[in-house]
């Protein structure tokens, strides 16, 4: 039975309060706790002014000395992975590329005989050009040294006085040249290098650092290596020898202990030695020994462009990949000619005097034959492979808009509204064997400079940009002399396309990527105007177009500078045959 509970004798009932009432008093109840229990308010009150939306500005990073070429510039940092380098720059128009690498020098001595043919003396300095070119590809600064530098050495007075071999003489000289311009590596100019990039003695060599005289087992006086300070005393140690006199080499004068060796790294150097050239290519041999030794020299010229370019394509051994972005069901062959024309060059057999031979360092080679050159094709995404070389054409953003709606003229409302709603799609479909789908652009920019500029990259990629109608320093890139003005007869055939385009579709994206080159150059509205739209709403592709450019561009610009710098002295450009050449 149910408990009545009762007031001064009176019956009441207990009733819960409605819900509003109880909600209420629960929110009054929690409030009294705060109050009570809570932290105090702070002493100020901030204003809206404190909240700020955007950062402050910032100024533009400093110029750079040679930091720019014509409409082209950039900026060198450590921070060039970052994806936009407005970030680090705050300059739209400024690529920001990794440092540049020092290059260490290597040197060789050239000594012309006076009696000596002009005939020869040309086809010398056509060596001597091929060479500083290899050894250029290599990562290295080539200087040649003459007599002029052995007689600015102290040492060099004392040499006049001793009654040496003509051999002996001509070396102590290349010695004492060495020795003034000081620490780095002393080369035969017929001494030159046939090996990857990544090879263990050329990375070993780039760096710079030799604490020991070291030769190279095999290379005879082929090559030396090492510090000012110890070539000083191999000098020193040299002259005061009993047996300078019947010596031909420093190593007679020094014995062979007096060297460090290095076991290994005759398989990446080729010297063509009078030893080598008339155990192993004895029709030139017979050549050289002639009255006339100038045809002799052509040919070893010759000889040896073809070693280099068979070297570089037995690194290659899966071919060259020619890269074909497919975009919006489309091939474009006219704006990848350019790069088909340059890998059908490169993957032809080169010429040469003796088609069958090897070079001196790699006599078990493959030599090259019609049936069996490199394999061209067209991948649509970089394939990121270091036994492939690829070959990679970046358009400006407007270049590819333009081709892929095959529209020449379009305004900033029609890219945003009715245009490509898609955006960067140049480099998603060039990224997409590196990325899943869902990665953005931003992201896909930090391993497109990865595959321009890490050193993998460097060494089996090459990247060019749509809009530039001729490329030049391409010799200095691979490190011999492509083939020029080669019939169809003696090229490879070109990679097929998957989906063939007809011919006016082919003459309508040449009239398309004429339009465009004019466009992107044209510095007045409403062309600017449309450009710039273009480039907003392509951010990556922007960024990847000026990455290309900037790269080309700094590592032209390097060597220029250099050519200017030696141009005056024997195995330059402006002294061997021709300068700056490229087929259209």
């Amino acid at each position: 039975m149910p408990v009545q509970y009762t007031f001064f004798g009176r019956p009441i009932a207990l009733r819960m309060p409605p819900r509003r009432f109880q909600l209420v008093f629960g929110i009054l109840v929690l409030f009294t706790i705060g109050l009570l229990f809570g932290t105090s308010a702070p002493s100020r009150v901030p204003y809206i002014q404190d909240f700020q939306v955007f950062k402050p500005g910032s100024h533009k990073a400093p110029q750079q000395e040679n930091s720019s070429n014509g409409d082209t510039a950039w900026y060198s940092h450590w921070g060039w992975r970052n994806p936009f380098s407005s970030s680090v720059t705050f300059d739209e128009n400024r690529a920001v590329l990794p440092p540049l690498k020092t290059r260490p020098p290597i040197y060789t001595f050239y000594d012309p005989i006076l009696k000596s043919s002009q005939q020869v003396r040309d086809a010398e300095q056509e060596l001597l050009l091929i060479w500083r070119r290899a050894w250029w590809a290599q990562g290295f600064q080539p200087v040649v040294l003459g007599r002029a530098e052995a007689m600015n050495n102290p040492m060099y007075e004392s040499l006049q006085h001793l009654d040496l071999e003509p051999t002996m003489e001509h070396e102590l000289a290349r010695w004492l040249a060495w020795e003034h311009m000081g620490t780095g590596i002393c080369a035969n100019w017929l001494a030159l290098p046939m090996a990857p990039y990544d090879d263990s003695l050329m990375t070993f060599l780039r760096r710079g650092e030799f604490p020991l005289l070291t030769r190279i087992e095999g290379l005879g006086n082929g090559i030396f290596y090492g510090e000012k300070q110890s070539i000083s005393v191999a000098l020193k140690q040299a002259v005061n020898s009993g047996s300078l006199s019947t010596a031909k080499t420093m190593i007679d004068a020094l014995g062979i202990k007096a060297f460090n060796v290095d076991p290994t790294g005759g398989k990446s150097v080729s010297f063509y030695s009078s030893d080598n050239i008339s155990k192993l290519y004895s029709t030139i041999s017979a050549e050289l020994e002639s009255e006339d030794p100038a045809t002799g020299f052509v040919h070893l010229a010759s000889l040896i462009t073809s070693h280099l370019q068979q070297t570089w394509q037995s690194v290659h051994t899966q071919g060259i990949g020619i890269l074909s972005p497919y975009i919006g069901q489309r091939t474009f062959p006219v704006l990848l000619a350019p790069a088909i024309s340059l890998a059908r060059n490169l993957s032809a057999c080169p010429h040469t005097p003796l088609p069958a031979s090897c070079p001196p360092n790699r006599q078990k080679c493959s030599p090259c034959s019609q049936s069996k050159t490199p394999k061209l094709f067209l991948p649509s995404s970089a394939p990121n492979k270091t036994d492939i070389f690829t070959i990679g054409t970046v358009p400006h953003p407007y270049t590819i808009t333009s081709l892929v709606t095959r529209l020449s003229n379009f305004n900033a409302r029609w890219i945003r509204r009715t245009g490509l709603k898609n955006r960067d799609l140049w480099i998603r479909s060039a990224t997409n064997s590196l990325y899943d789908k869902s990665v953005g652009g931003a992201g896909r920019t930090v391993g497109f400079k990865d595959l321009v500029a890490s050193d993998t990259g460097y060494a089996h990629s090459i990247w060019l940009t749509a809009e530039r109608e001729t490329h030049k320093d391409l010799d200095w890139i691979f490190g011999f002399e492509i083939m020029r003005n080669l019939t169809e007869a003696d090229l490879p055939p070109p990679p097929e396309f998957e989906v063939a385009e007809t011919h006016d579709a082919l003459v309508e994206e040449d009239e398309l990527l004429q339009k465009a080159r004019k466009a992107i150059k044209s510095p007045v509205l409403p062309a600017k105007g449309v450009t710039n739209a273009v480039e907003a709403w392509n951010l990556a592709d922007t960024e990847a177009w000026r990455f290309t450019r900037a790269w080309s561009a700094r590592r032209r610009m390097e060597r220029l500078k250099w050519e200017e710098e030696e141009k005056k002295y024997a195995g330059a450009e402006s002294k061997a045959r021709g300068g700056d050449r490229w087929f259209g």
